[in-house]
Order: C-alpha cells, then structure tokens, then sequence
C-alpha cells in the first residue's frame, strides 16, 4: 500500500500547482459531528478561486447527494454543487443499476438493510425497492438484491428477511463499503479495536452471488472494460474531473 506524507510548504504548493483537482473525504477530515475542521471552508474557497476542481467523497451511505450537499451547507461549504459528492450509496445504486435495469419483465426490485438516504439514492437512481409503501403489492417485483449500508434501525427482523431472499441463488448480495465500525465525534470508534466474537459483522465491499464464482458486473455502454465495485468510483470520479485515463493520485494533504 502507497505511503500517505503529509505535504507542507513548497512540496504543497508543486503538488497543488500541477494537480487538476484534489480529492476530499469528508467526515474527519472536512468536518467532525456537526462542526466543520477549522479553515477547511477558507481553503475550499482558495481552491476554487485557483481554478483547482474540488471532489468529496464519502464512506457513509447515509445520506443522498441532495441531503449531504444540505450539510455543506449548514457547516459554512458556500458554493458546492450536488453533482461534486460522491458517496457509497451513490455508487451502489449506479451498480445496481446497470446490473438490474433491463426489459421490464428482467427488472427485480432491491431489499435495503440501510436507512432512508440509501433508498433515495436507489430511487433516484430508477430502482424498486422491496416493501416499498408506494409500491402495489400485487405487482411487486421479485427481490434480485439485497443491499446493506449503515442502517440505525437494525433488526434480526430485518436479517432474517435479507436471509430469506439470499436463499435464491441469482439474488445479489452488495454492500456499501467495508467498515466495521462507527467512528465518534471525540475520534473514538464503536465497537473497539477487538470487536466481540459474536458480534455479526457486515460483508466486504462485492457484487456477490450465492452461487458458484461472483459475476463481474457488465460494463456500461460505450465502455471497453467491465466494472468492478472499484472501478466505478474510479470512473465517475475521474469522469468529473474530465481525465481522458482517469485521475492520478499525487500526493495527501
């Protein structure tokens, strides 16, 4: 794994002077709870006045682009634009996307074990959604997918159910990022380090099936090469920054 330095002074300044863009994460680094890191919203506004496109992207599959666009916002980040966030749940709804959407009697609807900023991003997105209130029960879509994200309502209910539509063999297991723990506002994590032995953990970050060998994803149209779970963050980030080979990480701020 690459090395990440901190960059200071001139090593910065060449860094930032022949970067396109630069990439930010968001929680613990542009803002910690509900207060954003002292001088990140200056140095936002320095970036954009030096021409510099600036990106965030994000773990957390909580929150839908319009709601997390909202918390820049509130936390003093003037000037962002939905279309320059880029979270897990965004990802995971463009995947799932191109994996069920097709003749209408092939599309199949996808059970969420996430909270509500996950489903809007699916919607938005054109995909049903199982037990879905505005969905009518007689037509319901059989379930092609199950996709876990952070979900603050969590329920064996709820397990056992994804448990049930996991028992077809061509529904997809998918979950948003691989992160085991919940970080806190004071820059502790639950559980600690050493989880509990019978505390259930989520599954990697895969497009999954419970048989035989994961399929790779199709690749969208007019793409030459198939898209894996990492490969289209790759993509649509560096799409945004309009780099005919993709981004090249320079350097950590």
């Amino acid at each position: 794994m690459a090395r990440c330095e901190r960059l200071r002074g001139a090593a910065l300044r060449d860094v930032l002077g022949r970067a396109q863009g630069v990439l930010f994460d968001c929680d613990g680094v542009l803002w910690n709870g509900e207060r954003a890191v002292p001088g990140a919203p200056e140095l936002l506004e320095r970036l954009a006045r030096a021409g510099k496109a600036a990106l965030f992207v994000s773990n957390n599959s909580r929150r839908a682009r319009p709601e997390l666009a909202l918390r820049f916002a509130r936390l003093g980040f003037g000037g962002l634009r939905a279309e320059q966030l880029f979270s897990s749940a965004l990802c995971a709804a463009r995947l799932l996307r191109q994996r069920l959407l097709g003749p209408p009697d092939a599309q199949g609807a996808v059970f969420v074990l996430g909270g509500e900023g996950l489903r809007a991003e699916l919607r938005a997105a054109g995909l049903r959604l199982a037990g879905d209130p505005d969905e009518d029960p007689g037509s319901a879509p059989r379930v092609r997918a199950v996709l876990v994200g952070y979900d603050e309502h969590f329920s064996f209910a709820k397990l056992s159910e994804a448990c049930a539509h996991l028992r077809d063999p061509d529904c997809l297991l998918v979950a948003t990022d691989r992160d085991p723990w919940h970080p806190l506002s004071d820059g502790s994590r639950t559980p600690a380090k050493r989880p509990a032995p019978a505390r259930p953990t989520m599954p990697p970050p895969q497009v999954s099936s419970t048989r035989g060998s994961p399929p790779a994803p199709p690749p969208p149209p007019g793409s030459g090469s198939p898209v894996t779970p990492r490969a289209l963050p790759r993509r649509l980030v560096g799409s945004s920054l309009r780099a005919p080979t993709g981004p090249r990480v320079t350097g950590c701020l």
